[in-house]
């Protein structure tokens, strides 16, 4: 879990900083979004929502 929110935030930290910018148009946001989906955003939220689900038992 933790090297796959490492990674996940390596790709949104590089990425960020063009939008904050302006060199990206938000118009490209979409395309960071299906990065980091590509990237295991899904899996990662599945790892979190599983742990939170063990904690409320």
């Amino acid at each position: 879990m933790t090297e796959l929110q490492q990674a996940l935030s390596n790709v949104f930290n590089a990425e960020i900083e063009s939008y904050i910018n302006g060199q990206k148009s938000l118009d490209d946001w979409g395309s960071l979004v299906e990065t980091l989906k590509g990237q295991g955003t899904e899996r990662l939220e599945e790892l979190f929502n599983t742990a939170y689900q063990r904690a409320l038992q």
